[in-house]
């Protein structure tokens, strides 16, 4: 059990990690591809929403699905860290 709530606060640190320094460059790519606000607005609440009732892995790996829609390398630091969570 202590050792699931690591991994779950790894998780954590990473998808405030790719919300910090990775969101603008995310959002500049798909926003150039659909061009609509409210697409922006479903992937923020869909993954507010996962977050919100502790779907922190289903976060996380839409998260990543999102980089390679925009066809944007997975960070390094989080392919680091995503090897904790398999």
């Amino acid at each position: 059990m202590k050792n699931d709530d690591n991994k779950i606060k790894d998780i954590r640190n990473t998808v405030n990690l790719i919300s910090g320094a990775y969101t603008l460059p995310l959002i500049e790519k798909l926003f150039s591809n659909s061009q609509k606000i409210s697409d922006m607005d479903d992937i923020y609440f869909a993954t507010a929403a996962l977050v919100g009732t502790g779907r922190i892995r289903e976060a996380f790996h839409m998260m990543r699905g999102l980089f390679c829609i925009a066809g944007m390398e997975w960070p390094q630091e989080i392919i680091h860290s995503h090897t904790t969570f398999r």
